[in-house]
């Protein structure tokens, strides 16, 4: 028994040994899972990156991937938007955005996103004001400014960009973007949604499948939904869409050149269940959940039939 374990510690060293000299590179791997367990959440849908990847080459290299469509789809990832300090720190913002409240945690790419306690006031030759109604503020830390660039780029191209600067909070310095709030709220904040029967949730997905079909950054996480239920039927329908995320890298365009309906449609596709993948499995599991349970219920009403019976036939 000791000449056992003491052989088994020398095998156990070897091995540690030889794993601790084996060459080993991660930053050649990249991975394309989804996050781990321990983030199975709302917010965790999201691209494992592998350490030493930068997430403009991992992007690249998974959209290039899609052997089918990598040589007839002109990708832009706006590499050339990286200089993301360059146009905002011309801008301090500080005392505008001071009277502020938080409206969301911080996320992966963002140090928190605020809504405003008054009007937002922009000066110079293109003054306006908005309604505090209307606006929404998403800090960005200085690591994450390149995907602040493309979203400032791709915010101006739907209308929805309104300034960007930089604030001091308690001697750190941060940049900005403030942009025009979006109606609508995440499925699952909707009580419509989380109530309604899977066969209404699948239909409803359908629905906003078609309507972000030439949009930018389709997860579910970044599409704000409004959805109608019947008082009468209790049915529910898909009424408005808003995408929230225009940052790197989900800077897809899709009016490209040199491309044909049918290969778009199959890098859709594939985006598509790539990113919705957790909420169809949830719809998955939901439904699989209440069929248990509907056959649970039917088994215990044979057997409580089987029960009445007999003890019918014993009163016989």
């Amino acid at each position: 028994m000791i000449f056992r374990d003491v052989f088994l510690q020398l095998v156990l060293g070897a091995c540690l040994c030889i794993a601790a000299t084996t060459p080993y590179n991660r930053s050649e791997i990249v991975t394309l899972r989804r996050s781990p367990s321990k983030d199975r959440n709302p917010e965790s849908l999201e691209r494992n990156r592998a350490p030493c990847v930068v997430p403009d080459q991992y992007d690249k290299k998974w959209y290039l991937g899609l052997i089918t469509i990598r040589n007839n789809v002109g990708l832009h990832v706006l590499d050339t938007v990286t200089q993301f300090s360059q146009f905002v720190t011309a801008k301090n913002l500080t005392e505008k955005l001071t009277a502020r409240d938080r409206f969301s945690l911080k996320g992966r790419n963002n140090k928190g996103i605020y809504t405003l306690r008054s009007e937002y006031k922009v000066s110079g030759a293109d003054a306006r004001t908005y309604s505090k109604e209307t606006v929404i503020v998403k800090f960005i830390d200085k690591a994450d400014e390149p995907q602040g660039a493309c979203e400032v780029r791709a915010l101006k191209q739907f209308g929805f960009f309104i300034e960007a600067g930089r604030v001091t909070v308690e001697k750190d310095e941060y940049a900005v973007i403030v942009k025009v709030k979006q109606s609508g709220a995440p499925l699952r904040f909707i009580d419509a949604w989380i109530n309604a029967p899977v066969a209404q949730k699948r239909a409803v997905v359908q629905d906003m499948k078609k309507l972000v079909h030439d949009e930018i950054d389709f997860g579910y996480n970044n599409v704000l939904a409004k959805i109608v239920k019947d008082e009468t039927t209790n049915d529910i329908r898909l009424e408005h869409i808003e995408i929230v995320d225009y940052g790197h890298p989900g800077i897809w365009p899709t009016t490209l050149k040199g491309f044909d309906k049918e290969i778009f449609t199959t890098w859709f596709e594939a985006r598509w269940n790539f990113l919705w993948e957790n909420l169809i499995e949830d719809l998955d599991n939901e439904e699989k959940g209440k069929e248990e349970l509907d056959n649970e219920e039917k088994g215990k009403e044979k057997r409580m039939q089987k029960r009445r019976l007999s003890l019918n036939q014993l009163a016989a």
